[in-house]
């Protein structure tokens, strides 16, 4: 037999998103301007059980809630780079982007020097995994390089 998982309350006044919309708990005698109200004759609404009781009967706080939408969640913006600094997984390997100790051209190797993708005067890094290095292609104009780091424990 599968187990019956219990949903906490939500809070009066909390928001809570749920499928990308953001909705706030509040105060309501009856379920007409609830969101989920279907307005059938039929007790009971279309509020998902992650949003717990309304009812006082059912809630801890004995009061009677309503659930308003308040807005949309904003979509996440994808990750194209790495920021100064920071540290990643790369594949076994541990990895920080810093600035280049030697900001070059665009065609000079100078600016690899340290870098972890720099072999044999090339770079074979893949910009889709790591992000670009070059200041005129990142969003902090940082000329960068990726160098190895010792993992955290």
């Amino acid at each position: 037999m599968e187990e019956e998982k219990e949903f906490k309350d939500i809070k009066l006044g909390a928001s809570l998103a749920y499928k990308g919309v953001i909705y706030e708990c509040r105060l309501g005698l009856t379920c007409e301007d609830c969101v989920f109200d279907t307005g059938d004759s039929y007790p009971g609404c279309g509020k998902p059980l992650v949003f717990g009781a309304c009812s006082s009967q059912n809630r801890h706080d004995q009061r009677d809630v309503i659930f308003v939408e308040i807005g949309k969640e904003k979509p996440s913006v994808p990750k194209t780079e790495f920021a100064l600094n920071e540290e990643f997984q790369y594949g076994l390997k541990r990895l920080k982007c810093v600035k280049s100790k030697n900001p070059g051209t665009v065609c000079s190797d100078d600016r690899c020097v340290g870098c972890f993708f720099f072999e044999c005067g090339g770079c074979y890094s893949s910009s889709d995994i790591v992000g670009k290095c070059f200041p005129s292609k990142r969003s902090d104009r940082n000329d960068v390089i990726f160098v190895e780091v010792e993992p955290k424990d």
